[in-house]
């Protein structure tokens, strides 16, 4: 459980006049709650990870008056598999990582009153994808490894088949939206 507190924080917005600003909104409250389980036996290949994440943000303006956050999922959920294999001294690991996300309310009662959301529907949709990566190293070059990842393998949504694309937040939105089409 955590809480996470930030007073006088800045955002930027337009004037009346169309100036993009940076401004003083009030506070930011964040409350969640964060859970982590790991399966991993000393005599299996097999391993297992499940993580858990649950926001609540809200900006609190000077009146008390709280307005969501815009465009943050309140749930993330992350479950991984590996299996491990040693093979005369090249140590092999395959990896799947199902990583769900809920939907992302933007627009109307949040701080993004811009931002329609997909189709003008107010929201991100939830996602599920599925990734995965295959590891090789060797015992004697213990300080060097090759890495193949594929993000998305099934190349869809497995929330919804008829929405060929989803919404991620990531360090590639610093400035703006970035969505990833999956139809290929």
């Amino acid at each position: 459980v955590y809480y996470s507190g930030i007073k006088d924080a800045v955002a930027s917005s337009r004037d009346d006049s169309g100036i993009l600003m940076n401004r003083n909104v009030g506070e930011y409250s964040i409350t969640g709650l964060m859970g982590v389980l790991n399966y991993h036996p000393k005599s299996s290949p097999l391993s297992a990870g499940l993580n858990y994440t649950f926001l609540n943000p809200y900006q609190v303006e000077t009146d008390n008056t709280r307005i969501r956050l815009g465009d943050i999922a309140a749930h993330h959920l992350n479950l991984l598999a590996n299996y491990r294999l040693k093979v005369e001294g090249f140590n092999i690991n395959l990896n799947a990582r199902g990583n769900y996300v809920s939907a992302q309310p933007v627009g109307a009662n949040t701080t993004q009153t811009g931002n329609p959301g997909l189709d003008n529907s107010g929201e991100y949709p939830a996602y599920l994808i599925l990734n995965g990566s295959l590891t090789i190293s060797h015992n004697q070059l213990k300080s060097f490894s090759l890495q193949i990842t594929a993000n998305n393998f099934l190349n869809g949504n497995l929330l919804n088949s008829a929405l060929p694309t989803y919404y991620h937040a990531g360090p590639r939105t610093a400035s703006a939206n970035y969505f990833n089409n999956l139809t290929g």
